[in-house]
């Protein structure tokens, strides 16, 4: 549940910092999973781009082409290089 408060107070957040333009397009970077078996978050995805949709900004969701575990997602995220949302 306190996962859920979080996720959705930086969605606010980041739609309320990019509210202010008129159309742009937004490219959050996610890293590929390392095994097939972990699913991907729908609920949350489709909570981010209805949430970017309402204030006009198109949202692009691309996975990083090498599989990664948890603790590499979270270095690449720091370097913010192929990682930009985790």
């Amino acid at each position: 549940m306190k996962l859920i408060i979080l996720c959705c107070s930086l969605i606010l957040m980041a739609v309320s910092f990019f509210a202010s333009s008129t159309e742009q397009t937004i490219t959050l970077k996610l890293g590929k999973p390392s095994t097939q078996d972990i699913p991907k978050n729908h609920y949350i995805l489709t909570l981010l781009e209805k949430s970017f949709a309402k204030v006009n900004v198109k949202l692009n969701i691309a996975y990083s082409l090498e599989p990664m575990n948890t603790k590499r997602i979270l270095e690449e995220l720091t370097r913010n290089d192929d990682v930009n949302l985790t």
